[in-house]
């Protein structure tokens, strides 16, 4: 479960030599037209964090967010 207001996710697992931050990709929500809740509808490709981003571990959900 990604909290709601989250707008980027990180990947666990991403970490690289030419990435030492890991990859993240932004997460886009939509209406459900039959529920009336908020869901996710699509996500961007992965893209590397930026080295100015500091992350932050979500107790409820594996993926890590950050603000920036």
């Amino acid at each position: 479960m990604i909290p709601t207001g989250t707008k980027f996710i990180g990947i666990l697992g991403t970490e690289s030599t030419e990435n030492p931050g890991g990859m993240i990709v932004e997460i886009f929500r939509e209406q459900d037209n039959n529920s009336g809740a908020l869901c996710i509808s699509h996500h961007s490709q992965e893209m590397p964090i930026p080295s100015h981003i500091q992350l932050t571990a979500s107790s409820k959900s594996p993926p890590r967010k950050f603000s920036g």
